[in-house]
């Protein structure tokens, strides 16, 4: 609401501005775009909130000693990026972060179980954000048996906004298939 729009505005854009243009470490200067790339992301400003988490990412590769030290940070960067991209429709440039970040994800997945498990995460909502922007529905069905995998392995340490969006995007190619029954099945977990 409006109401709620306002006090985000009161509270927090203040806050965030009196740092702008300021010198901040690393730490400090990632963690600024990524209140700036999530502050826009809330107040529906596409745009702006693709455009901090390019900065976000960018940061990052411009220090690239600190991708396996905060590689969480890292690679939610980039699901934002992918995600503005995907709201914005940006099928080529999707395309091709999408091809990035799995090429990225090869050396960061092989840290830890977690960074395995973020990384996966990311690249099957891209995968499945490519099929739907494509309407290569049929096709993009190969990944369910993944996906279900994934969620059996990880569930029980996903939220359940992190599950869910996956649920209903498999759901999404499964009604674009024309397979309505899957899609209600998907759409029940």
């Amino acid at each position: 609401s409006q109401k709620d729009l306002d006090r985000l505005n009161n509270y927090f854009k203040p806050k965030i501005d009196a740092y702008e243009g300021k010198a901040m470490t690393f730490t400090e200067t990632f963690y600024f775009y990524q209140a700036k790339a999530w502050y826009y992301y809330i107040s529906h400003h596409t745009t702006l909130s693709y455009r901090y988490a390019l900065k976000w990412v960018d940061h990052f590769n411009t220090h690239p000693e600190m991708k396996e030290v905060m590689y969480d940070g890292y690679m939610r960067g980039y699901a934002h990026v992918l995600d503005g991209m995907y709201l914005m429709h940006k099928y080529k440039a999707f395309v091709r972060t999408l091809e990035e970040f799995e090429r990225e994800t090869k050396e960061i997945a092989t840290l830890n179980d977690n960074a395995a498990m973020i990384s996966q995460q990311i690249l099957f909502t891209g995968q499945l954000n490519k099929c739907i922007m494509a309407g290569t529905y049929k096709e993009g069905l190969w990944l369910v048996k993944n996906i279900d995998s994934y969620l059996k392995k990880y569930g029980n340490r996903l939220t359940i906004h992190e599950k869910m969006p996956l649920y209903y995007k498999v759901a999404t190619l499964y009604f674009g298939d024309g397979n309505y029954a899957k899609c209600i099945e998907y759409l029940s977990y």
